[in-house]
């Protein structure tokens, strides 16, 4: 799991600087759900910015792949494709597990102290700034876990994987609280660190990328029953992914793979 927003941090130097960063921050939160659709207006109106800043980061977050342009409909925001989940999920399950267990009694009083604050953190899924709050402890906790490991370029490539599937957990956490479980696991997993344990510091690093997937996608298939937000639809036949729409289906072959998916 994970998630610092990338705009957090100083304030914007440019009113395109702000813009990129108020919607980048709005779409991963899904406070700008995937799939939504919105035009260059709405957006100068919702953060009271004029269009060329709002069109310079829409064309930002073009280029990192959370939105794109629709010719004559504005601007959507990227949808989420169960096989990314699936991927990313992949290769946490290739790193994290072996971090966690270099770390195991690697820890000093102060690092083992701060991993237990981060622990304790929990969130309200109906409030994205607490969201956002507890996947930042999150990310901090994993980041710090995976530092410990002795393997820079190992806590370098856990960090950025936290940090680019930032969204995808919003996406999950948002819909329920899985706070008391996800804290049990992280004292379980300080404890095993603290103790040394490897094996055992291993053991619950994989069952919580396990479990995050899980959760994330009980999102998605929660979606499909969803009447007013999201609606799933295969991403299309060279994977055979899962897509979440945040508007009804539109076209002919949306129509067409969400009649697949409820079958």
């Amino acid at each position: 799991m994970d998630g610092t927003p990338s705009s957090a941090g100083a304030a914007p130097a440019t009113l395109a600087e702000a813009a990129y960063r108020a919607i980048q921050d709005d779409v991963i939160t899904c406070v700008l759900p995937p799939g939504a659709r919105v035009t260059e207006a709405e957006l100068c109106r919702r953060y009271q910015l004029g269009h060329t800043p709002i069109r310079s980061g829409l064309q930002r977050l073009q280029s990192e792949g959370l939105v794109e342009a629709e010719a004559r409909h504005g601007w959507m925001v990227q949808t989420i494709r169960s096989k990314a989940i699936l991927d990313s999920s992949a290769v946490r399950l290739l790193l994290e597990p072996e971090a966690a267990s270099l770390a195991a009694g690697n820890l000093s009083p102060t690092l083992a102290e701060r991993l237990r604050q981060l622990s304790e953190v929990t969130y309200d899924p109906s409030d994205p700034l607490s969201r956002t709050a507890y996947l930042r402890s999150n990310t901090e906790l994993h980041s710090l876990v995976a530092g410990a490991s002795g393997n820079a370029r190992l806590a370098s490539f856990v960090g950025s994987l936290l940090h680019s599937d930032e969204r995808l957990f919003h996406f999950g956490f948002r819909l329920a609280n899985y706070g008391d479980a996800v804290t049990h696991e992280h004292r379980g997993l300080v404890d095993a660190l603290v103790a040394g344990d490897s094996r055992e510091a291993r053991r619950i690093a994989h069952q919580q990328i396990t479990n995050t997937r899980e959760v994330i996608m009980s999102g998605l298939l929660s979606a499909v029953a969803s009447s007013d937000s999201a609606i799933l639809a295969p991403a299309g036949p060279a994977d055979g992914a899962v897509t979440v729409f945040g508007s009804p289906p539109s076209t002919d072959a949306d129509r067409a793979g969400l009649a697949e998916v409820r079958g």
